[in-house]
């Protein structure tokens, strides 16, 4: 979707398709600024939505699993290196 935007008369049409959008600004600057470019004329596409925010690393089951994983096998390797050797 996108809308035609004319900065000069602070006017931004419906959001429709690129075609009908550029249609639309041609129509708009015939007829109320004889055929000139105004300035800050444009065509927007709307801003895409923002991404969701990451969980904070241990958030999920399988990160707490695994962090668990990893520290108890940690711990047991300290444990037999000093045990046995």
């Amino acid at each position: 979707m996108f809308s035609y935007r004319c900065e000069q008369c602070r006017t931004t049409w419906p959001a429709t398709s690129r075609r009908e959008a550029e249609a639309e600004r041609k129509r708009h600057r015939d007829l109320v600024h004889s055929g000139g470019v105004p300035d800050g004329d444009c065509i927007q596409q709307p801003p895409r939505p923002p991404k969701p925010p990451q969980p904070p690393f241990l958030a999920t089951p399988l990160r707490r699993a695994i962090s668990t994983t990893v520290a108890f096998g940690t711990l047991a390797i300290i444990i037999w290196v000093r045990h046995f050797a």
